[in-house]
């Protein structure tokens, strides 16, 4: 990708061969600002079927990002997925005479 920043998200997706999503983002109004924090899940929920494309979108958001400086969600951000249970113990002491 080039140094500079695409006039619109269709002109990004040209450049990147992927001139037949353009529709399907501006159906969804996805602006270039929004770009860098899509998942792969709203991707796919825009229509973005196949996982290698997918995959490439998402590296060339990142690249975009560090091209207008706008900030990434941390790497670690939660995704919505399935509720998840954990055990947990936990163990209080009182040592005799430490509390007095």
């Amino acid at each position: 990708m080039n140094a500079a920043l695409p006039a619109s998200v269709a002109v990004w997706l040209e450049g990147l061969g992927f001139a037949q999503y353009t529709v399907a983002f501006e159906q969804q109004a996805v602006d270039l600002d929004m770009l860098p924090g899509l998942s792969d899940a709203q991707l796919a929920q825009i229509g973005v079927k196949a996982l290698g494309h997918r995959i490439r979108l998402m590296q060339a958001a990142a690249e975009l990002a560090t091209v207008s400086g706008v900030a990434l969600p941390p790497a670690s951000a939660p995704t919505a997925g399935p509720a998840e249970r954990r055990q947990l113990t936990v163990l209080c002491c009182d040592m005799v005479g430490s509390t007095a």
